[in-house]
């Protein structure tokens, strides 16, 4: 498995299907923040691949999500993501 898949299924189990797995009735918004995907996959100097696995569309198309607002740096740990779950 290549390191943007691993990222994605990260993301997904960490905080997209908890969210999903709570409230199936409406949709939520969902935030991540790249830093806490680095730091909670305990990897080092990764931000930019955590920014472009989660920018990647797979990440919306794989999982049903609707991007409704990308924000901070294109590859730094404070780039953040909301979704709509």
């Amino acid at each position: 498995m290549i390191l943007a898949d691993t990222i994605r299924g990260f993301a997904f189990r960490s905080y997209i299907q908890p969210v999903k797995a709570k409230n199936s009735f409406r949709r939520l918004l969902v935030t991540i923040v790249a830093g806490d995907v680095v730091r909670g996959m305990k990897l080092k100097n990764r931000a930019p691949a955590v920014c472009g696995a989660i920018d990647a569309s797979k990440f919306c198309s794989d999982n049903n999500l609707q991007l409704v607002k990308r924000s901070g740096p294109k590859h730094g740990l404070t780039a953040t993501w909301q979704f709509l779950v």
